[in-house]
C-alpha cells in the first residue's frame, strides 16, 4: 500500500466495490440523478467500464425511466441519486416495482449518522425510507476503512440477488459518505492499484425461482380434470413472453377457453387459437350470455384482470373453484374469492399441471363452443361498428395500432382510458405484441418515463399509447427521449382533460366535473415537442393516422402523433358501438 488513505479514498473504493458487486450480478443499467453528497457513487460509475449510464435530471422521471429499462429487459435497474427530498421522488417508481414484481435497486446517498436530525443541508430522515415496499433496506456503515469498503461488495451482491429473485422487486441501500467526498483525481488510480477490485460471484437468481410453500399440482391438476365448464382467466403480467405456448397447451388438454387480458402475454401471438377469448368483456355485458356461461372452475394465472366486467362476474358466481396463481405472495384477491391461492412461475405452473393430466388433449364441449361462437360474434360485431363509426373517436385509434403496428411491436398501454379501449377493442391473433403497461399501482406516475426505458432497454420502435393529461403528468420523461434518441413513438390522444371521468358518476355534476374533475388545460402540444425536439404531427383522421403511423414506425428516433377529440365525443362514440355490440349480439349469444 502506498500510504495512509482518506475518507474521501474509501468513499471512492466502497462506492466502486458496490457498483461493481451490482455489475457483476447483472445489473447492467445505471440512471443517474446527480447532486452533490452522491459524488461518489458518480465518480465510480464513470470508472465501471461494465455499465451503462443514463442521467435525468428529474429524480420521479428517472425512477420509472430504470422502471422501464428493468421492465423490458427483465433485469434489475440501478438508480443513484443524493440525499434530501431527492430520494423522496423515487416513491411512485418503487411502488410501482414492488407491485408489478420489477427489480430495481436505488441506492441513494446521505449524510453521515453524526448529521442526520441536526438541520444540516439537504438531510431528512433516509430509514427505511419507502416503508414496506422494497424487499430489502440496508443503511451501510461510513467507508472508514477495507472492512467498510467489504461490506458494501457484499451488500451489492445481495441486493442484485433480491431484486432479481423471484418473484423481483425493489432493493433500497442507504449509503452515509463523510466529507470530504472524493479524492482529487490522480487519486483514483492508485486506490485501485493498492485495492484492486473487490468482485463477488454473481448470485444464482435462478436457485429462488421455485414455488413458495407446499402445494401439490396432483390436487391442482384433480380439481380441473374432468370439468368441461372450466376457465382459465390471464391477468396482466410481462415476465413470460411465451406464456401463451403453455397456456394453449393446457387449455388444449382441457379442452376449455382462454379469457387473455390484453397485457397478459396470451392475447396475441403465433400460439393464438380458437380458444383464446378476446372479447370476453363485451360478450358478459350480454346478461344471458353471463348466466349461461358459469363455469365450474376457474384457474386465474397472472394478476387482476384490466376487465370491472369480468371482475364483477366473477365475484357474482356462486361458490366454486377458484384457484389464482401469481408470481408473487401478494396474490390480488380483492373480492376474496380464492378458494386456493399458489404463488409460482406462471409458464412451470402450466407445466407442471399439463403433464399430470396426460398428453391426449380435451374433446371440444359445448361451453367451449359457445366460448368460441361468441368470440366469433363479438369480433364481427366490432369490426361492423367501428366501419360504421366515421368520427374522429380514441377508441379507434387505439384498435388502429394493434391492427396495423408489424409483428413483434412493444406497445406500451398507459392507464386509465388507453388501456381500457385496447383491452375492449384490441383482437387477438397471431401479430406477437408485447404488451406492457403499469398496472402495479393503475397510477399515470412516470408514464412517458417508463415508456422510454422500454424502448431503451429494447432499441426498436416502441409504441406508447398515453392521454394528454398523462403526458403533462411526465413531460420531463421526454428529455430522456430526445437526449438518447430513443425510437419512441408517441400516440397522443388528446381529449383535453381526464376523459375516464366522463365514465364516472361525478360527470352527472357537470358543473363539478368539468372544473374540479376533468380540469381542461388547454395545452399547445406542438409546442412542447418543439422544446424536447420532437417530430410532431396532428391528425384528424382515423384514416390519415394510419398513414403516418407506418411512416414514423419506419423511421430512426422519437415521434409524436397528436389525435384530437372531445371527451363528449369520445363518450358517445362509446356508447354508440356498445349499443351496436348489444344489438348485434342479440341474436348470436
Amino acid at each position: 500500500m502506498s500510504g495512509a488513505n482518506s475518507t474521501a479514498d474509501y468513499n471512492f473504493l466502497a462506492s466502486l466495490n458496490l457498483l461493481s458487486a451490482l455489475a457483476d450480478a447483472g445489473v447492467r443499467n445505471f440512471v443517474i440523478s446527480s447532486g452533490s453528497r452522491c459524488a461518489p457513487l458518480v465518480l465510480a460509475a464513470s470508472r465501471c467500464n461494465e455499465i451503462r449510464i443514463l442521467t435525468h435530471f428529474d429524480e420521479r422521471s428517472a425512477g420509472f425511466l430504470a422502471l422501464g429499462i428493468a421492465k423490458a429487459s427483465r433485469r434489475p435497474a440501478a438508480l443513484i441519486c443524493t440525499s434530501g427530498t431527492a430520494a423522496t421522488n423515487y416513491f411512485a417508481a418503487v411502488v410501482e416495482s414492488r407491485l408489478s414484481h420489477t427489480p430495481l435497486v436505488i441506492l441513494t446517498a446521505d449524510r453521515p449518522p453524526e448529521l442526520r436530525g441536526t438541520g444540516a443541508p439537504q438531510t431528512i430522515d433516509q430509514q427505511e425510507l419507502y416503508g414496506r415496499y422494497p424487499l430489502h433496506f440496508a443503511d451501510l456503515p461510513v467507508p472508514i476503512d477495507v472492512r467498510t469498503a467489504t461490506v458494501w461488495t457484499v451488500s451489492g451482491a445481495e441486493a442484485a440477488r433480491v431484486a432479481a429473485g423471484f418473484p423481483g422487486g425493489p432493493v433500497h441501500l442507504n449509503l452515509p459518505f463523510r466529507e470530504p467526498l472524493i479524492p482529487d483525481p490522480s487519486g483514483l488510480e492508485r486506490i485501485v492499484a493498492d485495492f484492486g477490485r473487490q468482485t463477488q460471484p454473481r448470485p444464482d437468481s435462478k436457485a429462488s425461482e421455485q414455488d413458495r410453500g407446499e402445494q401439490s399440482w396432483d390436487d391442482v391438476a384433480a380439481r380441473l380434470a374432468g370439468r368441461p365448464r372450466g376457465l382459465i382467466v390471464c391477468g396482466p403480467q410481462n415476465t413470460h413472453d411465451d406464456l401463451g405456448v403453455a397456456v394453449s397447451e393446457l387449455a388444449g388438454l382441457l379442452g376449455i377457453p382462454v379469457l387473455a387480458d390484453v397485457a397478459s402475454q396470451v392475447r396475441f401471438g403465433p400460439h393464438h387459437t380458437q380458444g383464446i377469448i378476446s372479447h370476453f368483456d363485451m360478450c358478459l355485458r350480454k346478461r344471458g350470455f353471463a348466466d349461461g356461461s358459469r363455469p365450474e372452475v376457474v384457474l386465474r394465472l397472472g394478476g387482476l384482470p384490466t376487465s370491472k366486467v369480468l371482475n364483477e362476474w366473477l365475484a357474482s358466481l356462486p361458490p366454486h373453484e377458484h384457484i389464482l396463481i401469481e408470481e408473487s405472495s401478494d396474490i390480488a384477491d380483492p373480492d376474496k374469492i380464492g378458494t386456493v391461492r399458489i404463488t409460482a412461475d406462471l409458464a412451470r405452473a402450466c407445466g407442471e399441471i399439463s403433464r399430470r393430466l396426460g398428453g391426449a388433449g380435451g374433446s371440444s364441449n359445448a361451453y367451449l363452443h359457445n366460448w368460441r361462437q361468441a368470440e366469433t360474434s363479438a369480433a364481427t360485431a366490432l369490426e361492423s361498428a367501428f366501419a360504421a363509426k366515421a368520427t374522429g373517436f380514441g377508441g379507434s385509434v387505439v384498435r388502429a395500432v394493434f391492427q396495423s403496428a408489424p409483428d413483434g411491436t412493444p406497445i406500451f398501454l398507459s392507464n386509465s382510458l388507453p388501456i381500457r379501449w385496447a383491452e375492449f377493442y384490441a383482437t387477438g391473433g397471431g401479430n406477437s405484441h408485447r404488451v406492457l403497461c403499469n398496472r402495479g399501482a393503475n397510477g399515470i406516475d412516470g408514464i412517458v418515463s417508463t415508456a422510454a426505458g422500454v424502448a431503451a432497454a429494447l432499441a426498436c420502435p416502441t409504441v406508447l399509447i398515453i392521454g394528454d393529461v398523462t403526458l403533462l403528468h411526465d413531460l420531463n420523461g421526454l428529455a430522456a427521449v430526445r437526449q438518447y434518441n430513443l425510437p419512441l413513438k408517441i400516440v397522443l390522444l388528446n381529449n383535453d382533460g381526464g376523459g375516464i371521468f366522463s365514465y364516472l358518476a361525478i360527470a352527472g355534476h357537470r358543473d363539478v366535473n368539468e372544473s374540479l374533475v376533468a380540469m381542461p388545460q388547454g395545452c399547445d402540444f406542438p409546442r412542447a415537442a418543439a422544446l424536447w425536439e420532437i417530430p410532431y404531427q396532428r391528425l384528424e383522421t382515423v384514416r390519415s393516422f394510419i398513414s403516418a403511423f407506418a411512416t414514423i414506425l419506419a423511421k430512426p428516433g422519437p415521434a409524436i402523433l397528436e389525435f384530437p377529440s372531445t371527451r363528449d365525443g369520445d363518450l358517445a362514440a362509446s356508447r354508440e358501438i356498445d349499443r351496436r355490440l348489444a344489438s348485434a349480439l342479440t341474436g348470436a349469444l
